[in-house]
């Protein structure tokens, strides 16, 4: 379901929407890495975007989100882990280790409006910067 079609936006929580009654999911990113190791975005610009701006998801290790600009974007800023991996054993598929440091996030949720700067689902470790 999406806010600009007649299905609408059922949504769970900061722009997680379900698909169907039991199954959850997380809202697409623009720029979207899975199981990534060890990528670094660093002082880039995106800005009028559909869906969350920039994605690490499920497996995401060690990954650096740096001093990036982020603006008028439909649902998150960031994006990191996932809503379906919270009972994995799997050490490879765990987010684990990523650090979200000096972003500049504005005008988020200009669709999904219960959408968040950050949004982190599951993950063992993590850094940011408190603003």
């Amino acid at each position: 379901m999406l806010p600009s079609t007649g299905a609408g936006y059922a949504d769970n929580q900061t722009s997680v929407m379900w698909s169907g009654p039991t199954n959850a999911l997380k809202t697409t990113g623009n720029v979207s890495f899975q199981t990534a190791r060890n990528i670094q975005t660093d002082q880039q610009r995106v800005s009028h975007l559909g869906g969350s701006a920039i994605d690490f998801g499920g497996g995401a290790h060690a990954n650096v989100v740096i001093g990036n600009q982020i603006e008028d974007v439909s649902a998150c800023g960031i994006t990191l882990g996932e809503v379906t991996d919270y009972a994995t054993s799997d050490t490879n598929q765990m987010t684990d280790a990523n650090v979200i440091q000096d972003n500049y996030i504005r005008q988020i949720g200009t669709e999904y409006e219960d959408a968040v700067g950050i949004w982190v689902g599951y993950a063992r470790k993590y850094a940011h910067s408190p603003q």
